[in-house]
């Protein structure tokens, strides 16, 4: 393996190559994964290599290193994190170009799928999330500009480009996150869903990988109160009109439909932004947790008071109760994370989304799911009899996502 790692360092791009796919070719199994930990330093050095082969292939690398929860730590805490930004940088979808060089379209989006990866299994740790967070590397641009671009509008006006330097060299925390997502997200997708009639939900695409694997990295964020009120403050517009709505979808494939919801579930575990979240996600969570036959059995006065987007979706015969045990699981917890304020207690007690459990209750095979509307019954009632509920209801330890 030290031989290895004097090839990495090879001035030749053909021997780094050779080197780093035989580094690769360890990393099948436990054992040859703690035999390259002596080369970290040297691939790390090659996750920005200017041949996208040898990018590409140190960070699969390291991609499968994450396996050991150890490595995948420390590579949370060193700069990977940074050099993964810097490869997402130089993307230029638009354009198909990855710095100055033209791609073919397939090619860029393996290469990011492969940077979103990394970057995925990274912030499934706390320091990872912590990294990206506090990120200070320079704005992504939509556009890469040549140096000669930049100096003629650094020419053109001076005093408006000092002020843009300085806005950007001072990051608010997560704001790469919103820069990545601007980036990123795909632009076709998102034009065609705001495009669309109400009615039209049959037309709605597919998930692009990309596009999973950003809202991902968000879903690991949210693990920390940063993250969560970054993605509630600044990102509301985009959970309503671009992930929501994937929930409904009869298209989604369960790896979105959980991806979304533990996203939305993490939110909902903010108590400042209880009301925010509930007025938000509130008819959705509903709709995947009833059918109109379980409605239509209630009295008029138990569902008064339900969103007017449930009703809309009731219209549309569009209830249905989600058949994924992880996705229904996570709904109900949203729900019981919504109870762990006063002001989302007296919410979710004036809609009546009780009856919507209760109903849910007794069909329900899956004996975790009903504790948690157990839970969430008790919760709910402890005002009503004097109680309290100031600790915690959950522990923060579950809103960690279980490595894939």
């Amino acid at each position: 393996m030290e031989k290895l790692g004097e090839f990495l360092k090879s001035p030749s791009a053909k021997i780094r190559l050779q080197a780093i796919q035989g580094v690769f070719s360890h990393t099948g199994t436990n054992e040859g994964i703690k035999g390259i930990k002596i080369l970290i330093p040297h691939i790390l050095k090659l996750v920005n290599d200017e041949n996208l082969e040898i990018s590409t292939t140190s960070i699969n690398v390291l991609i499968n290193s994450c396996v050991d929860p150890n490595l995948c730590t420390s590579l949370s805490k060193s700069s990977t994190i940074d050099k993964v930004l810097k490869n997402l940088q130089v993307v230029d979808l638009k354009n198909n170009k990855i710095g100055k060089k033209n791609h073919k379209k397939e090619v860029i989006v393996s290469y990011i799928k492969a940077n979103l990866m990394l970057l995925m299994n990274l912030t499934r740790e706390e320091t990872g999330c912590e990294k990206l967070l506090n990120s200070q590397i320079e704005q992504i641009s939509n556009t890469q500009e040549s140096n000669k671009n930049q100096k003629k509008k650094q020419n053109k006006n001076q005093k408006n480009t000092k002020k843009e330097k300085t806005t950007e060299t001072k990051n608010k925390p997560g704001s790469v996150i919103l820069q990545l997502i601007q980036k990123l997200f795909d632009p076709e997708r998102l034009k065609e869903h705001k495009n669309q009639k109400k009615d039209s939900q049959k037309t709605l695409q597919e998930m692009s990988d990309v596009n999973v694997y950003l809202v991902n990295v968000l879903m690991n964020v949210t693990q920390t109160v940063t993250g969560r009120l970054l993605v509630i403050d600044f990102m509301r517009p985009a959970i309503k009109d671009l992930f929501l709505p994937y929930i409904m979808s009869k298209r989604s494939k369960v790896v979105v439909r959980q991806t979304i919801i533990g996203l939305i579930r993490n939110l909902c575990y903010e108590k400042d932004r209880h009301v925010v979240m509930a007025n938000l996600i509130l008819p959705y969570v509903m709709a995947r947790l009833t059918t109109k036959e379980m409605i239509e059995v209630l009295d008029e006065e138990d569902y008064e008071k339900f969103p007017a987007l449930f009703f809309q979706f009731m219209k549309q015969n569009r209830l249905k109760i989600e058949t994924d045990h992880k996705c229904r699981k996570w709904l109900v917890e949203c729900l019981v994370f919504l109870t762990g304020s006063r002001t989302g207690r007296d919410l979710l007690r004036e809609i009546k989304v009780y009856y919507v459990l209760r109903e849910l209750d007794e069909i329900e095979e899956e004996e975790d799911i009903s504790e948690q509307i157990y839970q969430y019954v008790q919760i709910v009632n402890l005002d009503e009899i004097g109680g309290s509920t100031n600790k915690q209801v959950v522990p923060l330890d579950e809103l960690k996502i279980s490595k894939k």
